[in-house]
């Protein structure tokens, strides 16, 4: 698969709460997301072939940033 035809693929991530979905967003192209959400544990999660979901703990006034990289095949 070439990296233009990956580039053009729509991936979704999904942040979850307490098991339930706060936010999501589906984009193609760098595949670079932007949430806004309150202090707390959060699970991102993405529908990308190979990701696993991560854990993340957003403070108060600061900004988070989280990459998704899958194994190598």
């Amino acid at each position: 698969m070439s990296s233009a035809y990956v580039a053009r693929m729509p991936v979704t991530v999904r942040v979850t709460h307490h098991g339930k979905t706060v936010a999501r967003q589906t984009v193609t192209g760098g595949h670079i997301y932007k949430f806004v959400v309150a202090p707390g544990r959060y699970e991102l999660s993405s529908n990308a072939s190979g990701t696993q979901p991560a854990t993340v703990t957003v403070r108060a006034n600061r900004v988070l940033r989280a990459t998704f990289v899958p194994p190598c095949s």
